[in-house]
């Protein structure tokens, strides 16, 4: 009898092969999840493809299949098999049945028949154990897949085809599962004519012993972890036997079966206990008094899994956020990640995903009439609101760079994409019933009731330089906050740790800047004296708030003219940097460069917001025409993603391709290609310039602007794409590299490769990795001298990781200007690099980035660190020595070699102690 045509069968046998006719027998030699069973499905049309694997937990709809597998439900099967004459045969309960609304009970019967029928041919052949030691021994056998399935209009008849056997006595060493041998002359299978063989898959199993010394992967964070004291002689015998990565990949997935199992029945990962766990070690770690860097390389087993976990959260929620920001202006209805309600004042709408939760960086409205907007006042200000959460990060590495044992800090990242900035956080085991420390609710509510959690927070405060103040809507409610009075302590803390600048200072007075523009926690470090983070808000509501006010209006004038003052020093320290890095091509020198001019900035506490200062300040030319490009190219940054945001109210399921043609006439409206240009140079650009970053302009240079003579465009759409996320075509790039005329240069869509995320993180997912970067050159070192290999040969692999440890070293202090480690961190990766350059390759630039960084610090440099600075200090002048006696300059070795003498007898006591690292 036939099988409906629109009915397609998939036939999966025992992966093993059939030893026994037994089904207690079979049971025992294969575990329930080797077994695939027959599903019978009804289809609307035709369908090639691999047989379906169910899994073990996983039952279909009762209305679709019955399970004969269980005794429950063989009695069906047996009163039915026993009137179609197969009572007598024990293998037909390792079927699936379908139902009588797919087919009739004689097609059941005949599909039966057809398949016992088929198992004989494997009932002939010697299979394997499951058992790693018997599964080795035997190599000949073949893989049961059975397809069975209509595919055409025709009546297909279920026959028995004689199958020929001569390929099976050529088949030797063989894997698990390969292609099936099992053919017909006549090309066409019992139901049809026989598949393409494109449509099949081929698969082949290493099948060494999971005892194998080499069956652990060759990963190189785990193998840093290796004790020390190992023997040789035992790491040679390991290596004895080869396995290539895919090998070493199949069989880490064999012995992790049972651990990927229970991940799965695990529906979320739980980040945050994952990080909180390496993140204890890793505060443990540098709360020590012992600051050498040997100590943290030794950890090597902390800083990997550090990183690990939080790189992966980092890229999970770069993933979603991307998602996120993509259906923004799609309805509710479909969207994929609908967001939730979980309260706060300023958290804005917030959506969790992967146990991961996301808020947009947007400006809240507090109060409909009369509108008062968190960050804007009278009306929205979304790039506020983007500094805010930016600052919110700030103020996690401040407080998270203290170290204090017993407070923990939670993951973040920040993703910009397409005009938006979303904040990612990982889910944490909080709610508002275990508030101990601030307010959650405006301050209706102020919580100090942890006598444990106050005197770490005033310890936390004490390092920072934070005065505590009482904060309340009523003074009998009032409680003393080391802090702002948002902070949320839940035995960890959430929010920002920035002290707030007097708004009064600016050229255009915003009241509501005080959320926004806040002092940095470096120049609280040089400025020592301790400022309420609640200063000129109605949170502070002390009697002696007036006096905290006039605290922190002094320490913003000090900022505002001595350290700008020391900023234009160190500047003309250096004209010839300048001159350069205009003069020459835009290469990994002129980035580095501009690294240097940014950190250092930064190190002594002063915001870019102050940048027209210091362009008015200086007296070079070529550094004014840089600090012009940087803060242009922050400006067009803000236009871009106001206008990215008005695109997707149009486009609302976006691609990057509906973005491009949009990116490209702003580019070329920014370079003065278009009509437009000018339009927006004296409108909007030139009042970004005088608002956002203190610019002096006058009407008459507004009106004649020229962005071409005022900055340089090379410099502009290289700052410009880097903080946007654009990547140019390469060929587009080099023409922003080089030197040339680029006064005709128009952009056009072919030009844009793509447009990218641009994530921010936190500080020590950088230094992890920088620090695993050092500790890998020391272990190739220990190998290569063990083995009596030259270290010469590994000269070029140490070098390019040296750089990589620079890279997110200099990327750590950046981002957590604050912690003296990380600055530590950093001078020894460039002192390591600089030794393995070719002397041809630096220059003095590399030796003077150390001094200064050192110099600016040494009022931050507590008496923990004092004595490593000092060290690597005496090693960078003895480098550097050597480098300039390889340059013929023995008068500036003469002075280094002296200054390290000195140095180990007194160490560095002011900054004129650093003269010898800048003089000619």
């Amino acid at each position: 009898m036939s099988i409906p045509t629109s009915t397609t069968v998939f036939v999966r046998c025992p992966a093993q092969g059939f030893r026994s006719h037994s089904k207690e027998e079979l049971t025992d030699y294969f575990p329930p999840f080797y077994w695939h069973y027959i599903k019978i499905a009804q289809k609307k049309r035709p369908m090639l493809g691999s047989p379906l694997r169910e899994q073990p937990n996983e039952h279909p709809s009762r209305s679709s299949v019955h399970w004969y597998l269980t005794s429950t439900e063989s009695s069906n099967v047996q009163n039915e098999s026993t009137a179609a004459g197969l009572e007598g045969d024990p293998r037909k309960n390792d079927f699936k049945w379908a139902t009588r609304s797919v087919l009739s009970y004689e097609q059941q019967t005949e599909l039966i028949q057809y398949l016992l029928d088929r198992l004989s041919i494997h009932e002939k052949i010697d299979h394997p154990f499951l058992t790693p030691s018997i599964a080795s021994s035997k190599s000949k056998y073949l893989d049961p897949r059975c397809y069975l399935l209509s595919n055409d209009n025709r009546s297909t008849q279920l026959s028995n085809n004689t199958i020929e056997s001569d390929p099976l006595e050529e088949r030797t060493d063989v894997g698990l599962y390969t292609d099936d041998p099992i053919y017909h002359p006549s090309k066409s299978t019992p139901l049809g004519d026989e598949p393409d063989s494109d449509s099949s898959y081929h698969l082949s199993e290493y099948t060494s012993s999971s005892n194998d010394p080499a069956y652990d992967l060759e990963d190189p964070e785990l193998s840093m972890t290796e004790e020390e004291g190992t023997p040789s002689r035992v790491r040679r015998e390991k290596k004895k036997e080869r396995h290539t990565v895919k090998d070493k990949l199949s069989l880490h997935e064999k012995n992790e079966m049972t651990t990927t199992e229970e991940k799965r029945e695990n529906v979320y990962r739980d980040w945050n206990e994952e990080y909180q766990t390496w993140y204890g070690q890793f505060v443990k770690m540098n709360a020590s008094d012992d600051t050498q860097m040997s100590t943290l390389q030794k950890r090597g087993q902390t800083l990997s899994k550090l990183n690990a976990v939080s790189q992966q959260f980092v890229n999970t929620a770069t993933i979603y956020a991307k998602i996120i920001i993509s259906e923004y202006e799609l309805p509710l209805h479909r969207k994929t990640i609908k967001p939730i309600d979980v309260g706060g004042v300023a958290g804005g709408v917030k959506y969790r995903v992967q146990n991961i939760m996301y808020k947009f960086a947007f400006d809240i409205l507090l109060v409909e009439y009369p509108p008062l907007w968190m960050y804007g006042g009278p009306k929205p200000d979304h790039r506020a609101a983007s500094k805010a959460a930016k600052n919110e990060m700030r103020g996690l590495e401040a407080h998270s760079s203290t170290y204090i044992e017993g407070l923990f800090y939670p993951m973040m990242a920040l993703v910009d994409y397409l005009g938006f900035r979303v904040v990612a956080m990982p889910v944490l085991p909080i709610d508002k019933t275990t508030l101990r420390y601030g307010s959650d609710d405006g301050g209706e509510t102020v919580h100090d009731e942890d006598e444990e959690l106050r005197e770490k927070m005033r310890t936390v405060a004490e390092r920072l330089y934070i005065r505590g103040h009482m904060t309340g809507h009523t003074p009998g409610d009032s409680k003393m906050i080391y802090g702002p009075g948002d902070i949320e302590g839940h035995r960890g803390h959430d929010g920002r740790m920035y002290i707030v600048a007097d708004p009064a200072t600016r050229l255009h007075p915003r009241p509501r800047s005080v959320f926004y523009e806040l002092l940095r926690p470096e120049f609280l470090a040089k400025h020592k004296v301790s400022l309420c983070s609640d200063a000129f808000t109605r949170w502070n509501t002390g009697e002696n708030k007036n006096e905290m006010n006039d605290e922190v209006r002094a320490a913003t004038k000090k900022l505002l003219t001595m350290s700008m003052q020391e900023l234009h020093q160190y500047a003309n320290f250096l004209p010839h940097i300048w001159s350069r890095m205009i003069s020459s091509k835009f290469d990994r020198e002129a980035i580095d460069t501009t690294n240097f001019v940014n950190a250092f900035t930064h190190i002594l506490g002063i915001n870019f917001r102050y940048n027209g200062l210091l362009e008015d300040l200086s007296e070079d030319q070529m550094l004014k025409k840089i600090v012009r490009s940087g803060c242009i190219a922050r400006c067009a940054k803000s236009e871009l993603r106001e206008i990215l945001r008005l695109k997707m109210r149009q486009v609302q399921a976006p691609s990057e391709e509906d973005f491009k043609s949009v990116v490209v006439r702003f580019m070329n409206e920014l370079i003065g290609g278009t009509a437009n240009s000018k339009t927006y140079w004296s409108r909007d650009l030139c009042r970004q310039l005088v608002d956002w970053f203190w610019f002096d302009l006058s009407k008459e240079q507004i009106d004649t602007f020229d962005i071409t003579t005022y900055a340089d465009i090379r410099l502009v759409i290289n700052f410009f794409t880097k903080y946007s996320g654009i990547e140019l075509e390469y060929q587009t790039m080099d023409r922003f590299v080089q030197l040339g005329d680029l006064k005709n240069f128009r952009f056009v869509p072919a030009d844009i490769r793509s447009l990218s995320a641009v994530v921010k993180q936190r500080s020590d997912i950088y230094f992890s990795m920088g620090m695993l970067s050092l500790l890998r050159n020391e272990r190739k070192r220990e190998k290569a001298i063990e083995q009596g290999k030259d270290l010469v040969l590994l000269k070029d692999s140490l070098l390019r990781q040296a750089v990589l440890a620079v890279q997110n070293l200099r990327k750590a202090s950046v981002t957590n200007m604050a912690s003296p480690l990380y600055l530590l961190s950093w001078a020894t990766a460039q002192i390591e690099m600089a030794k393995l350059s070719d002397w041809d390759v630096i220059d003095d630039f590399a030796f003077v980035r150390i001094s200064i960084y050192f110099n600016i610090t040494i009022d931050m440099m507590t008496e923990k660190y004092k004595k490593r600075r000092d060290e690597l200090v005496v090693e960078a002048a003895e480098v550097y020595a050597q480098f300039c006696e390889k340059k013929g300059r023995r008068d500036k070795r003469d002075l280094l070699l002296e200054f390290v003498k000195r140095t180990r007898e007194q160490g560095i006591k002011e900054k004129e102690d650093f003269i010898p690292f800048y003089a000619n």
